[in-house]
């Protein structure tokens, strides 16, 4: 009996294996989210020239997102260019820094998914301590980008326009709406949704850079993960000639990318109610001598982000039902 106490339990060398497989498991889907969240992410880019258009290589450039104050540093190339890969979605200060001339500091620009920000940097000759401040300074004309043609539809628009719909809060209804989107459900030849002449089953959809599909109808315009409007940090519909980092399908690319904390606390609590007392009898129903349709819904819930560690982590949660 006393041997047994001291000989290691048979089932405990079990639980740890399944244990570390278990965390390994958690490990590699973490690594392959963030593997192919490439779509879910933008660019930025520019030129770094003095006041005679000179360029000017091995400065140094800082990208700093205004909400989080997280940066990154690169320096410019031989050919005066600098690039940022994979940058997250939001409002960035750019400063541009190198010797014998003014630091240069470019506040407010939005960097938006699928359509690169470009800020040129132009030094002016004096001491470093010295700074020349614009603000927005980035081009309004995408030109680092051959293709994604399509509409960006904001957080605002996508928490203040009226998506309530029979069956709850649906961001993907603003689809309906995108230049060259035909809805053909109701035509006598069948068919579904599809944009510029493409089939109604040649639909992306992603959720940061995750496919979002629907496996039983591959491509068809629908996701069965109907994300919450206010998780939403924008949400963007590529119909024409989609970048590299887009594919799998011919026709739409549907982008929809989640909202994460700051440093300062944001967060909103929410009641959307739907009755018949509340609405107006529809004009068939009028037409027809019949009454307001009984209809009842009740959708509520919160959201709430913020820092974690000022400036080094945060955190974005919400809850709808």
């Amino acid at each position: 009996m006393f041997a047994r106490l001291l000989s290691p339990d048979p089932t405990r060398g079990y639980e740890m294996t399944l244990f570390r497989k278990s965390m390994l498991l958690l490990a590699v889907l973490a690594i392959s989210a963030m593997a192919f969240s490439q779509s879910g992410t933008s660019r930025a880019t520019g030129v770094v020239q003095d006041r005679s258009g000179a360029i000017i290589a091995g400065a140094k450039v800082t990208l700093t997102n205004d909400d989080t104050k997280i940066s990154q540093v690169t320096a410019s190339t031989s050919s005066g260019n600098y690039v940022f890969e994979g940058i997250q979605a939001g409002a960035y200060s750019v400063s541009v820094e190198a010797q014998g001339f003014k630091q240069f500091i470019s506040t407010g620009n939005v960097l938006a998914v699928g359509e690169p920000m470009t800020v040129n940097a132009v030094l002016d000759v004096g001491n470093v301590r010295q700074t020349v401040e614009v603000t927005e300074s980035a081009e309004l004309v995408d030109t680092s980008s051959s293709g994604n043609v399509g509409n960006l539809v904001e957080n605002a628009a996508v928490v203040s326009l009226p998506i309530v719909g029979v069956r709850g809060r649906n961001v993907l209804d603003f689809v309906n709406f995108q230049p060259g989107v035909v809805n053909a459900q109701n035509d006598l030849a069948g068919g579904g949704v599809s944009v510029h002449g493409s089939r109604d089953r040649a639909w992306n959809y992603t959720l940061d850079g995750i496919d979002i599909n629907e496996d039983s109808a591959g491509g068809s315009n629908f996701s069965p993960l109907r994300t919450n409007p206010d998780a939403i940090s924008e949400f963007r519909m590529i119909t024409t000639n989609p970048t590299a980092e887009f594919g799998r399908n011919s026709g739409a690319q549907v982008i929809m990318v989640t909202r994460s904390g700051g440093n300062a606390f944001h967060g909103n609590v929410f009641e959307f109610y739907q009755s018949p007392f509340l609405q107006a009898n529809e004009v068939a129903n009028k037409q027809a001598g019949l009454p307001r349709q009984q209809f009842v819904q009740n959708i509520y819930g919160f959201s709430l982000g913020g820092p974690v560690i000022k400036n080094k982590t945060f955190f974005f949660t919400n809850l709808q039902l």
